[in-house]
């Protein structure tokens, strides 16, 4: 009954759809071949088409049928008229995943959109100079192809027409004369030189100054490359530019920068550092998640909008004191009032978080899926704002430490209410605190240097269970601990002046 079931669906799809080519006919390379008319007066001309119309599953279904060495043929006869064939139409060969080779005649001019999309067999391609378009995704999803020549005739180019996991794609060669696409310097990639756009790149591309733009998915998905210059021309980075470049190490972006689009390096999962310049006014959502190696995010100190308080290793606004992106050893400065959307997002390596009463909201997936956070101390009395995806929610066993006092009202707070294990933390108490004090460096490796203008009684050093782990006499305006064999991780020290009866001056760091 089922079986039956299925055979009377398919004749209802098959039923529903219309042909939608106007003729067919056999090529030489013994394929059959469908075509819709597109000029019945003179010139003859005819577009290559799919057999069925309706839905993109009846273009899966009819690109089965082609397989092997397929060659267009430069015209076509019907009715005893003989058209040329100039163009290939939109889906004309959509997942033919069966081809191994395509020619393309001298009569095509134009390439439609999605023409030969995952034709992932096919290992060479010759684009003849008769053609002067090629559609969006026209050769999306080509995995076997290592190199593509791109004539002179050819003056548009569709967006991800050469994308899409091409990843044995090494070179773009355009020729010279091309009037919107140009190889600069050999550089392997598509280059639109009427609004200086990068459009697509390759392994070892080279960017010439003369780039503005590096654009949307450009170097997507080129898992081998393992090294890019980008030069002082470049003002925009778009939206996922560099995505799942696993290869890369390291990333330098210079002054000339002021965007970074979403996910820009969104799964460079080999990067382990970025350098980011003082121009850049605005870095989106996602840019640098999940770069799960990434220890350290290097902001120019003159950045007027974002700004690395203390070696934070953080991308913060700070006109609105949002704190964008974090790393591993992340410390939050207590200008921060909000830690953005995705800020943490799959930081495999962070082990706990400091919180500062400075913040009052924490956006969605701020700290999903960061596998090994095992301690969140909150300094906040009263509880900031959380959604049901800032944290993980099959692991909330892990200790919630919050100021002395508040541990009912994060219990009673939306999403706060579901962590099992709060503890009240009463040891810190800030009272008239030392302005000058300083501490450096910070993360810091075996010795923590302390310096006041004020004469300084006391040193503790407090972990993030409130346990004092280094406790010293100082009586002098500096102080010099050794915190070689403490454990990594984020601790408080507090400084007593000698003129506090009570109270002391609280300052993080990061022990490495």
């Amino acid at each position: 009954m089922k079986r039956l079931f299925a055979i009377i669906l398919l004749s209802v799809l098959f039923c529903a759809s219309a042909f939608a080519y106007d003729f067919s006919a056999v090529c030489e390379s013994g394929q059959t071949l469908y075509y819709n008319i597109t000029s019945d007066v003179e010139p003859y001309t005819v577009e290559v088409t799919f057999e069925i119309d309706g839905t993109e599953w009846n273009y899966i279904f009819y690109s089965d049928f082609l397989t092997g060495d397929l060659v267009i043929p430069e015209s076509v006869t019907n009715n005893d008229t003989t058209y040329s064939v100039t163009s290939i139409g939109n889906y004309a060969f959509y997942n033919c995943w069966e081809l191994t080779s395509v020619s393309i005649p001298n009569s095509v001019t134009s390439i439609g959109y999605c023409a030969f999309y995952c034709c992932g067999g096919i290992t060479s391609l010759t684009i003849p100079n008769s053609v002067s378009s090629i559609g969006e995704y026209a050769f999306f999803g080509w995995q076997n192809i290592s190199s593509i020549t791109i004539p002179s005739s050819v003056t548009s180019i569709g967006s991800f027409a050469f994308n899409g996991y091409n990843r044995n794609l090494e070179s773009i060669v355009v020729e010279s004369g091309n009037s919107t696409y140009d190889s600069r310097n050999d550089c392997n990639a598509i280059i639109e030189t009427s609004t200086n756009k990068l459009i697509r790149g390759c392994k070892n591309s080279f960017i010439p100054n003369t780039i503005s733009i590096i654009d949307d998915f450009a170097f997507s998905a080129c898992f081998d490359l393992d090294s890019i210059i980008i030069p002082n021309s470049v003002t925009r980075i778009g939206k996922n530019a560099f995505e799942d470049c696993y290869s890369l190490p390291s990333i330098t972006i210079p002054n000339s920068v002021t965007t970074i689009g979403d996910s820009a390096f969104y799964g460079c999962s080999g990067m382990t550092s970025v350098a980011i310049g003082d121009s850049v006014a605005w870095i989106g959502q996602m840019a640098f998640a999940p770069c799960r190696n990434l220890e350290y995010i290097v902001v120019d100190a003159g950045n007027p909008k974002y700004d690395s308080r203390n070696s934070c290793n953080a991308i913060i606004e700070t006109s609105t004191n949002k704190l964008i992106y974090g790393c591993k050893n992340t410390v939050i400065p207590n200008t921060v009032t909000e830690i953005e959307c995705f800020a943490f997002y799959m930081c495999l390596r962070l082990k706990s978080i400091t919180i500062p009463n400075s913040v009052t909201r924490i956006g969605g997936y701020a700290f999903f899926n960061c596998q090994d956070l095992d301690t969140i101390i909150s300094y906040a009395t009263e509880p900031p704002t959380i959604y049901p995806e800032t944290f993980k929610y099959d692991d909330l066993s892990i200790p919630l430490i919050v100021p002395c006092g508040s541990a009912s009202a994060y219990s009673n707070a939306e999403y706060w209410r579901y962590f099992t294990n709060i503890q009240e933390d009463c040891s810190f108490v800030e009272e008239n605190e030392i302005s000058d004090l300083q501490i450096y460096p910070n993360p810091v490796g075996n010795i923590l240097n302390i310096t006041s203008s004020e004469e300084i009684s006391s040193v503790e050093i407090v972990n993030t269970l409130g346990q004092v782990v280094l406790q010293m006499d100082v009586n002098g305006e500096s102080a010099v601990c050794d915190v070689e064999n403490l454990p990594s991780g984020v601790y408080v020290v507090k400084v007593r002046a000698l003129r506090q009866a009570q109270g002391a001056t609280l300052r993080k760091f990061v022990k490495e």
